[in-house]
């Protein structure tokens, strides 16, 4: 039985490693307000996240073993190589030319982050209400996230469908960073606004207006200065520090390829 559960991808924490040392990011740890080196198998990751716990803690493991964890792990495999390959087209360009497939990939790849996220588990009576329905089982909320976790996918993924994809390029001096809430929505519904670090250099935002159907589309690259760099770095702390307090008590770490990043924003008051 695996013990250890990702709830962020080691292939989106890849992204954002030492170029020196693959394998390894700078975490800013909230609870100790310290910055240390993590290697990103530490990270994003909690004990047992998905598996099933009757009402007397113990562990309730039919239809299996791992099997939420093992289905995340070969949907992950499915679009390894669709980011790669955005990334590629992002490296080379400064417009995108996006086929609705396309799109469609990254509103799932997008949706898929969300609902595999703890902030949700931790949130399932409030979710339970969105979607208009109550949670009463006796199993632990691993159970009950389960249970709802197509039918929030349906509602992520389609609100995103309402909004505009651009992407965002960081400041030479300063790259982008991420948190353990990859993906920040606000606004309901979720098109409001979505951004979300897709590597250290590369960010992808979804807004109004809503993207108007037609064969292909084009999304632009937008350059950033290192004010504009660092501002998106902020809100992106924000979000991860509203959670941290909230009754939640969810969020800790703040993730960078650059120890000069975090310093940067420690030096601002940031941190």
């Amino acid at each position: 039985m695996k013990k250890k559960e990702h709830f962020v991808p080691q292939m989106v924490l890849r992204k954002f490693c030492i170029d020196e040392e693959p394998g390894k990011c700078w975490e800013y740890n909230l609870y100790s307000r310290m910055i240390t080196k993590k290697r990103t198998k530490e990270l994003c990751a909690e004990n047992f996240l998905y598996e099933i716990r009757d009402d007397k803690g113990n562990y309730y493991y039919p239809p299996g073993i791992n099997v939420v964890e093992n289905g995340f792990n070969k949907l992950e495999d499915m679009y390894t190589s669709f980011i790669d390959e955005l990334i590629k087209r992002l490296e080379e360009n400064d417009t995108l030319l996006f086929s609705n497939d396309d799109l469609e990939s990254v509103y799932i790849w997008i949706s898929l982050l969300i609902v595999r996220n703890p902030m949700i588990l931790h949130a399932i009576p409030f979710a339970a209400k969105e979607l208009g329905t109550t949670v009463e089982s006796k199993l632990s909320k691993s159970y009950n996230f389960i249970e709802l976790m197509p039918f929030l996918f349906e509602k992520f993924s389609a609100d995103l469908r309402k909004g505009h994809i651009e992407f965002l390029k960081s400041s030479e001096n300063y790259s982008f960073v991420i948190s353990d809430i990859p993906v920040i929505v606000k606004g309901n519904p979720l098109h409001e606004f979505c951004y979300m670090p897709i590597t250290a250099k590369f960010s992808l935002l979804i807004q109004k207006p809503e993207t108007v159907l037609t064969n292909t589309h084009r999304c632009v690259i937008l350059e950033l200065n290192e004010h504009e760099t660092m501002k998106y770095n902020y809100l992106m702390f924000d979000a991860l520090m509203n959670a941290y307090e909230s009754e939640l008590s969810f969020g800790k770490s703040l993730i960078a390829k650059d120890q000069k990043v975090l310093r940067q924003m420690i030096l601002l008051g940031i941190l």
